[in-house]
């Protein structure tokens, strides 16, 4: 279930569609516009664990996230964007119920730009229950007891100085030819799990010794993540993608039954984002994601754990 999630999300991931706008005097206006955009929202946010040595499975769990309006108001350098879950999700009798509530605000200026987002997520179940000979719907399977908090900040330098980050991240002008550019993106995450008993099926305990009692963490993690940027339009329409790989510290606080064990760990940093659509001179529509993770380069204790969070947006906009 969690890899057919992963290749749909792939698949279908496209990001902003304003990535190289070279026309300064266009850019000027659109900034004085208000740019609303409203769309249909897949998202997800995902995590996993394993053993180190990866003796045992992967232990994959995922939300039930319901159908999700996500609205965004742009407006000169500053936007806001709010998710909100609209109906109860498919199957909730078989997988449980996944509350979700998503938060994002954004100050973009010509080549610096600044991000703050909060994400909260309650209610998971187990993906690969038969894995560990478990029922669908029974309570090692379904976990209402799990709740997920994500806190982040995100610092975006462009390096071209014919470029602006309104135009790459707004979704608001389409590129004028092919080109491409470098970006550069530090961040802050504090990540919280909670829940109240193991997180862990009890065939896969002997293979985490004394962390076999896992039942979340707190983790602070600082990233640093350099990447690009590549467009291509073609009349009205364009296809856009931006990677960023890079690395990250981070300070985690790993609770196993009443005892909290802290410790460091060294992260690895993806950020992906894809894009297609069409962009006219009112509106615009078209396909928009992203999937961010955080995946263990050091591993230092018995328990890893893995973070893996993107949305896929159906969306249309209009400048007021």
């Amino acid at each position: 279930m969690r890899k057919e999630k992963i290749s749909i999300l792939l698949f279908l991931l496209f990001s902003s569609p304003c990535f190289a706008e070279r026309n300064n005097n266009l850019r000027d206006t659109l900034n004085d516009k208000v740019n609303v955009l409203i769309a249909y929202r897949l998202p997800g946010f995902d995590f996993s664990i394993h053993d180190a040595e990866e003796k045992g499975k992967s232990i994959d769990y995922q939300a039930n996230v319901p159908l999700t309006l996500n609205a965004s108001v742009n407006y000169k350098s500053f936007g806001i964007s709010v998710s909100k879950e609209l109906s109860s999700s498919e199957d909730e009798s078989k997988l449980g119920n996944t509350k979700y509530t998503d938060i994002q605000l954004h100050y973009y200026l010509k080549r610096y730009g600044c991000e703050l987002f909060y994400q909260k997520y309650q209610g998971y179940y187990l993906a690969n229950f038969k894995d560990f000979g478990y029922v669908q719907t029974d309570p090692n399977s379904v976990r209402p007891d799990i709740n997920t908090q994500n806190i982040g900040l995100n610092f975006i330098y462009l390096f071209k100085k014919d470029h602006s980050l309104n135009t790459l991240l707004n979704q608001s002008v389409r590129p004028n030819e092919f080109d491409w550019t470098f970006l550069l993106m530090s961040s802050f995450n504090h990540f919280k799990l909670e829940s109240s008993r193991n997180l862990i099926p009890a065939s896969e305990m002997i293979y985490y010794g004394d962390n076999s009692d896992y039942r979340g963490g707190k983790y602070t993690v600082f990233s640093l993540a350099p990447g690009f940027s590549i467009a291509k339009p073609l009349r009205k329409f364009y296809a856009s993608a931006v990677c960023l790989v890079g690395f990250g510290v981070s300070g985690s606080e790993n609770q196993f039954g009443n005892v909290t064990q802290k410790g460091i760990e060294a992260f690895g940093k993806i950020n992906l984002k894809f894009g297609l659509g069409y962009s006219g001179k009112r509106v615009t529509t078209g396909i928009a994601a992203t999937v961010d993770s955080l995946l263990p380069m050091k591993e230092k204790s018995e328990l890893v754990f893995q973070t893996f969070s993107g949305y896929v947006d159906l969306f249309i906009g209009f400048r007021l």
